[in-house]
């Protein structure tokens, strides 16, 4: 039995779900600033706004202005890489945060990109591509819609024909978990994807599960886990083992989260209506009053 007739079956059985978790009872507060002092959060968020590409060091609470050219994507890794691959409409490039120094990859402009640290995966109309010092590799003529790399040498993406993997040290590298197209997705020891019948996880050893019936707009992995942040109609939440946690009401523009380090938890980073926001050990801060169309 092929492996497509199999997901077709399993599908057409739906796995095993639970119910739409209930909101939480939530103190009524808005997010409120309040002073790091000597918290351990992650390097380096990358945001962008009108004025242009930022970069915010979580250590210094210094922010540094990149470009002032508005970034079509984004895809960063604030921690030891500190790299920024970025698309604008002068093609692909790459920001270097040690160094601050910015390198055009190609003049075309990717249809989606992910940072594999330090491998890039990008489409673009030609195909879906992996770049790596500076090596170009076509990986497939198929234009990927979304990327999730899940390291230098793996990645998931979405296609017209739905939701793929592909492993550069698998002797099948290329396998199709389902037709379904995921709006939108993220990984972290798991797979997390939004489709249109809930917000599901995925392993290869356990297959299928969802999590709820609600639909997410966006999904950002938590580091080192098996858990995320999404945002729903219902507002902002956290997935951890197994657990929901309402984080606030307010439904975020763009999310991202990052590691404080190893073993030392993770900040969330969000866009809302009032600002930009992080929220770690339970409090809220804000870094800027200014609203990010994105956060990477």
């Amino acid at each position: 039995m092929s492996v497509l007739h199999q997901l077709t079956r399993y599908f057409s059985r739906r796995p095993r779900s639970t119910q739409p978790p209930r909101p939480r009872p939530l103190i009524k507060i808005k997010p409120a600033v309040e002073a790091l002092e000597s918290r351990l959060v992650p390097s380096i968020s990358y945001a962008a706004y009108p004025s242009g590409t930022w970069a915010y060091n979580h250590d210094t609470s210094q922010w540094r202005q990149l470009t002032r050219a508005l970034p079509l994507l984004m895809s960063g890794n604030g921690g030891l890489n500190r790299s920024l691959y970025a698309s604008y409409n002068s093609g692909t490039w790459h920001y270097n945060f040690t160094s601050s120094q910015w390198t055009q990859l190609s003049r075309a402009k990717p249809v989606a990109l992910s940072n594999g640290a330090p491998t890039l995966f990008a489409s673009y109309n030609s195909g879906t591509f992996q770049v790596s010092s500076g090596q170009w590799r076509k990986l497939t003529g198929a234009v990927a819609t979304q990327i999730v790399a899940v390291g230098p040498g793996a990645f998931y993406a979405t296609f017209a024909s739905g939701l793929w993997h592909w492993d550069s040290s698998a002797a099948k590298r290329w396998t199709q978990l389902t037709r379904a197209v995921p709006r939108t997705m993220a990984w972290s020891s798991s797979l997390f994807v939004s489709l249109n019948s809930g917000t599901w996880s995925h392993t290869f050893a356990g297959g299928w599960t969802r999590l709820t019936t609600a639909v997410a707009t966006e999904i950002t992995d938590i580091e080192r886990t098996n858990s995320f942040y999404a945002t729903y109609a219902s507002g902002t939440w956290r997935y951890l083992n197994g657990s929901w946690t309402q984080l606030t009401r307010a439904v975020a523009r763009s999310i991202e989260s990052g590691e404080k380090g190893v073993g030392q938890g993770s900040v969330f980073v969000g866009s809302f209506n009032s600002g930009t926001w992080t929220f770690q050990d339970g409090a809220w801060m804000r870094i800027t009053r200014a609203v990010a169309t994105s956060i990477a």
